[in-house]
């Protein structure tokens, strides 16, 4: 068992063929949003997230998309095994409003064992303060 609390050191992401940038092409939450590696490391990532269409931010069932920008996060983070992550569970809780502002991703790996891993995330305007905060369990796809 391996735990992970901080971002370690960052790794270039050149080349359109890493697993990560597949998957960020690959989710629905990119037809939503523009999403860029910010910072990459095993066990980490933070992404930048952004509203395509400015005009969804009038929206008032937005915070609902949330939950997308999350699974599509953690589905990116970077883990020892060579297979990929589907959620099990988990728990979105809204700390603040937010309406469609450019928000920071930070999401991590706490612990990983065998088939299964914690995650949290937590989703953060530019002045740093947190619109939502996740906590789950992922599996490994068989």
């Amino acid at each position: 068992m391996r735990i992970h609390t901080q971002l370690d050191q960052s790794v270039v992401v050149s080349t359109n063929h890493h697993p990560v940038i597949s998957t960020l092409e690959q989710h629905p939450a990119s037809q939503i949003f523009d999403i860029a590696i910010q910072r990459m490391a095993e066990h980490s990532i933070e992404l930048d997230v952004t509203l395509k269409d400015t005009q969804l931010s009038h929206n008032p069932a937005l915070s609902s998309l949330l939950g997308c920008v999350i699974d599509c996060g953690v589905r990116t983070i970077p883990a020892e095994h060579a297979g990929s992550y589907d959620i099990s569970e988990y728990e979105l809780s809204f700390i603040n409003p937010w309406r469609g502002e450019p928000l920071l991703l930070r999401g991590s790996i706490e612990m990983e064992k065998e088939h299964l891993a914690v995650f949290i995330c937590e989703l953060l305007l530019p002045n740093g303060l947190c619109v939502a905060q996740a906590q789950g369990t992922l599996l490994t796809a068989f």
